[in-house]
């Protein structure tokens, strides 16, 4: 059952993921900075349950902040996982933008590889 969670949970990110590259070719810049940063704070979110899970952790909460704290006590990796860019979006610091976007989508993808990596 574990496995089938972990793996729900991945696939789904890696479907937010695909969505927020898709999203950085819309020709409308606001449109296009708020889509990826939505698609990819959702594969972030994605990335690090599927971690938790992997550990037989319960998930207590569905905010990107939460959770990566939650990994960073299984796990000296995540220390190295910064995610300013998407605090700074959901306290109103930062408007969506092109930058913002590529933030968090390198978020998203390092989330990714460490996930990949705790597999191994």
């Amino acid at each position: 059952m574990e496995t089938r969670k972990i793996n729900t949970e991945f696939e789904q990110g890696e479907h937010f993921l695909e969505m927020a590259h898709e999203a950085m070719n819309f020709p409308n810049k606001g449109e296009m900075a708020y889509l990826t940063c939505i698609n990819a704070k959702k594969a972030l979110v994605d990335y690090l349950t599927s971690m938790l899970v992997h550990y037989g952790e319960e998930i207590y909460s569905r905010d990107a902040e939460v959770l990566l704290n939650q990994c960073r006590e299984l796990s000296g990796n995540y220390l190295d996982l910064k995610i300013d860019g998407l605090l700074r979006w959901e306290n109103g610091e930062e408007k969506p933008n092109h930058y913002l976007a590529q933030e968090i989508v390198q978020s998203a993808e390092l989330a990714r590889e460490l996930m990949f990596c705790e597999m191994l």
